[in-house]
């Protein structure tokens, strides 16, 4: 079955809404509760292009974490969006 490019671009704006508020509500848990989320351990293997991640370095800064394969259509079709965010909202300080 065929998607169409509305299809897929609603799925990706679906995804990233929904990790962001899966993100914003543990945030919120971890105050109410106390909770300490410990990501200072976490990187991310080899890159394309750029520098190594390493969580540690990402302490205080809003982060878009996209998980994605070579073999899901909608990940893929959902790279230019994120390259549009990276590019207007990297200079506020988002790390995509």
């Amino acid at each position: 079955m065929r998607h169409s490019q509305a299809h897929i671009r609603l799925g990706g704006r679906v995804a990233a809404f929904t990790f962001i508020a899966l993100v914003a509500g543990l945030t919120c848990a971890a105050d109410t509760f106390n909770m300490a989320v410990t990501t200072a351990g976490i990187s991310v293997g080899n890159h394309l292009s750029g520098p190594r991640l390493v969580a540690g370095n990402l302490i205080s800064r809003p982060v878009l974490l996209e998980f994605w394969g070579v073999h899901c259509p909608p990940c893929l079709a959902s790279m230019p969006k994120l390259e549009q965010l990276h590019a207007e909202l990297a200079p506020l300080g988002l790390v995509v």
